[in-house]
């Protein structure tokens, strides 16, 4: 890509992201990192998670048409919140699940991106990588903390409430170590200097 294509897409890319911060829409606990990356004039962000519990009802596993959050949480998750999500329930299997935190960021160039994805793998991102979209240089930071779990299917619970307070506290742990990760990563960005 060449560098006035790039620059308009970051120009839009921050627009864009100032704007959801405005309207609250982005993680708190990751815009300070999600700033520090997007200080350097070769690098932007993009769609960025600090990690999520989630309850989905999905047509068949893995589906993403027709599939449908119930409840979603990037703060700790009681089972009070599991059995409300639950209540809209209709058709197909209920999954619990928890996303690791996720940064996605255009870098300008393939150097630069072996930079962050270093900068990721040794603050715990082991899921970290990159690779070429649309002309674009697209590294991504993703955490491990991740599960996905059957618990019911057509509205009916499939477990028990200990197994439902079990994968909270779980659920819960995991989100605990990502944030936990997000702010090694943060103090090694500021040491890495990625700002120019």
């Amino acid at each position: 890509m060449d560098s006035r294509g790039f620059l308009r897409l970051r120009e839009k890319a921050l627009k864009s992201l100032e704007k959801a911060i405005q309207e609250e829409k982005v993680d708190e606990d990751i815009i300070d990192i999600l700033n520090i990356l997007n200080r350097n004039k070769d690098i932007f962000t993009t769609s960025s998670c600090s990690g999520r519990a989630v309850i989905i009802e999905v047509p068949y596993p893995g589906a993403k048409p027709g599939a449908r959050f119930l409840g979603k949480w990037h703060r700790r998750v009681e089972k009070e919140d599991v059995y409300r999500s639950l209540e809209s329930a209709r058709n197909g299997f209920l999954m619990f699940m928890v996303h690791p935190p996720i940064i996605h960021a255009v870098v300008k160039d393939p150097l630069l991106g072996e930079k962050l994805v270093k900068a990721a793998l040794s603050s715990g991102f082991k899921n970290s990588g990159m690779r070429g979209i649309k002309g674009k240089i697209v590294v991504e930071l993703r955490s491990t903390e991740r599960m996905d779990v059957l618990i019911g299917k057509d509205r009916k619970l499939l477990v028990d409430d200990e197994y439902i307070e079990v994968l909270c506290e779980m659920a819960n742990l995991m989100l605990e170590k990502g944030k936990r990760k997000l702010h090694v990563l943060k103090e090694y960005l500021n040491r890495a200097t990625f700002n120019n």
